[in-house]
Formats: structure tokens, sequence, C-alpha cells
């Protein structure tokens, strides 16, 4: 009970940054809860194991429907002009559309799950190694297609 407390709000915006529906979401994160209840006995690592189960479920879920990994809409800064913000959301969608979706998976939990490396690759079955460059790689991707759209101040 403690475990589904803590770990249930990130779940869900996981899988509703990856999926971008709510009720689908949350379908995800009631079958991974349902798979580690059956399989609780087996599981060494319950909090990798439902990331894990709910990246798996998600990618499944993407690659039946064959729809791009939305960004959450509530996970995006927000800007002073509503019209800007708009603007900046689809953005950042559209840069997050583009990635290949091991890329998208990691860098949403690392960056708006806050999951370490070892956890993203328990969650991805991936080596540290390839979550390392899969997050390189995606930010690289996100900044150059970002980059036009970010001003600096000037001094």
């Amino acid at each position: 009970d403690r475990l589904v407390a803590d770990e249930r709000q990130g779940l869900f915006r996981l899988a509703r940054g990856m999926l971008g529906d709510n009720h689908a979401a949350e379908d995800m994160v009631q079958d991974a809860l349902l798979a580690l209840y059956r399989n609780w006995e087996r599981v060494e690592h319950p909090r990798s194991y439902l990331y894990k189960s709910v990246s798996n479920l998600c990618l499944n879920h993407l690659t039946r429907r064959q729809r791009p990994l939305p960004l959450a809409p509530d996970r995006i800064a927000t800007a002073a002009d509503p019209l800007v913000e708009a603007e900046e959301n689809q953005a950042v969608r559209a840069a997050l559309d583009a990635l290949p979706n091991h890329e998208r998976a990691a860098v949403l939990l690392r960056e708006v799950e806050r999951l370490s490396y070892h956890e993203i690759a328990a969650a991805l079955e991936a080596t540290a190694e390839q979550v390392t460059n899969w997050i390189h790689r995606g930010k690289k991707r996100l900044r150059a297609q970002l980059a036009p759209r970010m001003r600096r101040p000037q001094p």
C-alpha cells in the first residue's frame, strides 16, 4: 500500500506523458499494479518493476496504435502569454514526437520523473550505458530542434 501511495502519481505522469490520454494512462498504471500484485513473491525491486511495466505497457500500446509520444501539457513550463505558451507546448511536443520511442521514454523518465539512470535501465530493460546514450542523444536532438525558439537575454 505504501509503495502504491508513493509511486502512483509518478507512474500516472509517466504513462500520461507517453500516451497523452488520461484514461489510457490510468489503465496502464492499473495493469502494472495488478501485475506487481500477481508477481509480488518473485519481484526483487518493486519500484523498478512498476516503472518497467508502465513503460513497456505504454510502448506496446503505442506500437499497436502507432501514435507518437506527446508530453503531458501540465508538465511543460508555463509562459506569461497564453498564445506563446500554446506555441511553446506545440514545439516541445513536436520535438519529442521526433525522438525514437526509447529516447523519449528515457528522457521523460529522467527529466519528468527524476528516476536514476539505474532505475531507467531497469524500467526500459536496457543497460545503464544504453540509457546514458539515449538520454544524451535525446537531449541533443531536443536542443537542436528547440534552439531557434530559445531566447537568450541580452547583456
